[in-house]
């Protein structure tokens, strides 16, 4: 009788291990989402700047502006007119009638200008 009763607890056995319950499907795994690309940081380009002379005023009288900039000054008034500066550029010369100069900036700083020939008129460029 004890072969029949091991055999039946082996069968037993084997029906209540078949029938428990089961396999679940596995939990499906995703690769690891790729970083998104930083984007590349390109300088932009830094925009001229035009000033006019007229009615022997410089206009605007201060100019604010970035580093690398460059300014003109275009004379539209009946006389000529110059844009000296106390340090930085210099003297950028005589500008006639319709006539122009240009000067770049490219450090960080606060420059005055006047005319040699108006010392009434004056300027300021603040670079930053």
């Amino acid at each position: 009788m004890h072969a029949v009763s091991r055999i039946a607890l082996l069968a037993a056995l084997t029906l209540v291990a078949g029938c428990g319950g089961g396999e679940r499907p596995a939990a499906a795994i995703a690769p690891p989402e790729a970083a998104a690309p930083t984007p590349a940081v390109t300088a932009q380009p830094v925009a001229d700047v035009v000033a006019k002379i007229a009615d022997f005023e410089y206009k605007p009288r201060t100019l604010r502006i970035a580093k690398g900039t460059r300014v003109t000054w275009k004379n539209v008034d009946t006389a000529n007119h110059t844009v000296t500066f106390a340090r930085g550029p210099g003297d950028l010369g005589n500008i006639s009638e319709r006539g122009s100069r240009s000067a770049r900036f490219p450090r960080a700083g606060t420059f005055t200008y006047v005319c040699e020939y108006h010392p009434s008129m004056h300027g300021k460029v603040i670079v930053s």
